[in-house]
């Protein structure tokens, strides 16, 4: 049994990777965390326990915190670069 849990919450860390969206990220870093924990309780790995029950508080401020950001606060158009940064348009520089 603790072998499925393993293999699932292993699962969940590769959805988490293959996420684009901040939300769908962050849900899926939760339930790898509770995976983890599981895991390491079934099997007694009391390190990795430990580290996603830290990482856990950690990944639900972040998915309080991208699911409260404001989608249209700043008009400022912004640019996708190589590599996916965004920078702000030159154009609103000019002011």
């Amino acid at each position: 049994m603790s072998d499925a849990l393993g293999w699932i919450a292993a699962g969940l860390t590769v959805a988490t990777f293959s996420c684009v969206q901040p939300v769908a990220l962050r849900l899926c870093a939760l339930a790898a965390n509770v995976a983890f924990i599981a895991y390491g309780a079934s099997a007694g790995l009391w390190p990795v326990l430990a580290l996603h029950a830290a990482l856990m508080p950690i990944n639900l401020m972040r998915l309080l915190q991208a699911h409260s950001r404001p989608t249209a606060a700043d008009d400022t158009p912004e640019l996708l670069v190589s590599g996916g940064a965004a920078v702000k348009s030159l154009a609103a520089r000019r002011d």
